[in-house]
């Protein structure tokens, strides 16, 4: 790991905290006592919807894209690229 990761690296322990801690204070330690069982299906879902929510923006990203791709000009040395056009064709929706 780069030294330009170390940032950031602490901000993700950080963020990894508050959830805990805020997971502590919803369920006290009952997480704790749940059956291993129980847990590995929390962690199915959570991971569906981890590959859900990337899904989506994959496909907004693929949106954008292909709007910024059209607004192109290839006789110009410069891109003209209207970002509330994309915003606005539903491409960041």
């Amino acid at each position: 790991m780069s030294m330009d990761h170390e940032g950031e690296l602490a901000r993700f322990w950080l963020r990894l905290r508050e959830r805990l801690e805020a997971g502590a204070q919803n369920y006290g330690g009952a997480s704790f006592r749940r059956a291993p069982a129980e847990l590995a299906g929390e962690i199915e879902q959570e991971l569906l919807d981890v590959c859900g929510w990337a899904f989506v923006l994959w496909c907004r990203l693929r949106r954008l894209r292909a709007v910024l791709r059209s607004e192109v000009d290839p006789n110009s040395s410069q891109a003209a690229i209207s970002l509330s056009n994309a915003t606005n064709s539903g491409a960041m929706s």
